[in-house]
């Protein structure tokens, strides 16, 4: 039997059984249609991280951070004596103890020292294949003071870093960003202006070109101190409450003129912490810098929408400018500081060539003991999220395909007994059993054939309402960050794709009804009524 006989023949048996063969046809086209339209979403909302991602440059940015803490000691280095329990306690508990000091042990006292963030380390991670650039920046307490000691002195927070003009440009209030990173130019935030005692229009307008006094100092409790700081106050105390003893005590002796205490009381306290100090080899008094550059600019904070915009780019450094110094003069006044070199840069940031494996660097940050924070961990988590959700729906559309399946079975075991004389026929004039089989599994293909296109076309129509529903939705959920413009995607191999699939499930339900059909003896099928 030629393919256009076998068009015409089943074409003809499945007219003869309007009624059925409409409702088995909605059920493929309804099954095609779902699936269809939720690989269609999944695709587009996945197109849609991707593009809202990866087409802000803030995505291409990593932040290296030194490592807060150093490799675990293995138990088995850790002295027994340490980690012992009395012989008293037994069983379970002794085990939960045990284990209790082991981590306690191995939290206080890493394998390794925390790894500062070296300029080699950054000659390293500039040299990354995918890395354009790397920009370290450092930051300590110090006083500012315009025009020399005389005036009124303001405690700031002082910076050394690259100025990223494209998002300063916009806050510059007061004169103008310097050139370059090699001058003596330096920004100051606005509200600093009033600690430095300006107080009008006027004395703001005339701040620009002034010079300004930058005092720095070491930060008062770095990693060399703090042990001689415990082996002052005393005490077995984790890593992290050693930070914030060594910085109480190492402030005593400040705090001690503020208190209710006799002159010579004040006195005696004083030198005993002075003494033991001395003698345990912790520092008293920090050590200081000064260098004196000049105000080149005044920024000012970022409004309230606009530290929401930034949010919403992916960037959460804040809007507040203490005092940013230029990066070269800068790094040269820090480093004067003695334990600038063991704490390295507080922070830099590496950019990563846009469309570049983000990934990728994101690895050599992390294998180089470094903590980092980018964009990657955001994307991957709404990715995956999307990708469940996108799962689910495919998983309902299969459903909707397999019921449909189920009806395509019946419909044509249903017709096989309906039409046992015509096969009886058929084979009486000398059809075979493959021919009688082609025969049904062409009614299944064609219904799925008809029911997938008809589930593609209606899958497109609905999308285009859809898509402005879907398109909202996301932009309020994700209260901004995500600008969705379109949500639904209809590359050329989904329609085919789901056509195709539709076909397959469809001839395969038929097969069963298909072989019974070519079974039948002929001898049964002609006695049949």
């Amino acid at each position: 039997m030629r393919l256009g006989q076998l068009v015409r023949f089943v074409g003809g048996a499945l007219l003869r059984q309007k009624g059925r063969t409409l409702l088995t046809l909605v059920g493929v086209a309804v099954g095609a249609t779902s699936l269809a339209f939720t690989l269609s979403l999944g695709l587009g909302l996945r197109a849609m991280i991707d593009r809202e991602f990866e087409g802000r440059a803030s995505f291409w940015e990593v932040t290296v951070l030194p490592a807060s803490r150093g490799a675990v000691t293995p138990e088995a280095d850790i002295p027994p004596e340490s980690v012992a329990v009395p012989p008293g306690v037994t069983g379970e508990r002794r085990e939960r103890l045990r284990s209790s000091l082991v981590r306690s042990f191995q939290h206080s006292h890493p394998r390794t020292p925390p790894k500062p963030l070296t300029a080699a380390d950054l000659d390293a991670l500039g040299a990354h294949p995918e890395v354009l650039g790397v920009w370290a920046s450092l930051g300590t307490d110090g006083t500012l003071a315009l025009d020399g000691d005389g005036s009124p002195r303001a405690s700031a927070f002082v910076t050394t870093r690259r100025y990223d003009r494209a998002r300063l440009q916009p806050r510059v209030v007061l004169g103008a960003l310097p050139e370059g990173d090699g001058g003596d130019g330096v920004l100051l935030g606005e509200p600093l202006l009033l600690k430095l005692g300006l107080t009008t229009d006027a004395h703001f307008d005339a701040a620009i070109g002034r010079t300004l006094q930058v005092t720095v100092e070491d930060r008062p409790a770095s990693y060399e101190t703090v042990p001689g700081v415990l082996r002052l106050v005393g005490g077995n105390l984790s890593a992290s409450e050693g930070e914030l003893m060594a910085k109480v005590t190492l402030q005593l002796p400040k705090a001690i003129d503020g208190m209710e205490l006799h002159p010579l009381e004040r006195a005696a306290i004083q030198r005993m912490l002075a003494e033991q100090a001395k003698a345990k080899g912790v520092p008293t008094d920090p050590v200081r810098a000064t260098a004196t550059f000049r105000v080149a600019a005044v920024v000012r904070d970022l409004s309230v929408a606009e530290q929401a915009d930034e949010e919403r780019q992916l960037k959460f450094d804040g809007g507040h400018v203490g005092v940013q110094l230029p990066f070269e003069q800068g790094s040269a006044l820090v480093e004067r500081l003695p334990n600038w070199k063991a704490h390295g840069y507080d922070r830099a940031e590496v950019s990563v060539r846009p469309g570049g494996d983000l990934r990728a660097v994101v690895t050599a940050v992390e294998a180089a003991g470094f903590q980092q924070y980018s964009s990657l961990q955001w994307y991957d988590s709404v990715r995956m999220e999307v990708t469940m959700i996108a799962g689910g729906l495919n998983l309902f559309s299969l459903v909707a395909l397999f019921v449909a399946g189920i009806g395509i079975t019946n419909t044509l075991a249903t017709s096989v007994v309906e039409r046992t004389r015509e096969i009886g026929i058929l084979k009486a004039v000398g059809a075979t059993s493959g021919q009688v089989l082609r025969i049904f599994l062409f009614e299944g293909t064609l219904l799925g054939l008809l029911g997938g296109l008809l589930g593609v076309l209606a899958a497109y129509a609905i999308s285009w309402p859809a898509d402005r529903f879907v398109s909202q939705l996301v932009t309020t959920q994700s209260q901004g960050m995500l600008n969705a413009s379109t949500v639904f995607v209809f590359p050329a191999w989904l329609p085919a794709g789901t056509v195709l699939f539709t076909v397959v499930a469809t001839t395969a339900a038929a097969f069963l009804p298909a072989r019974r059909a070519a079974r039948m003896p002929p001898i049964e099928a002609l006695r049949a009524i």
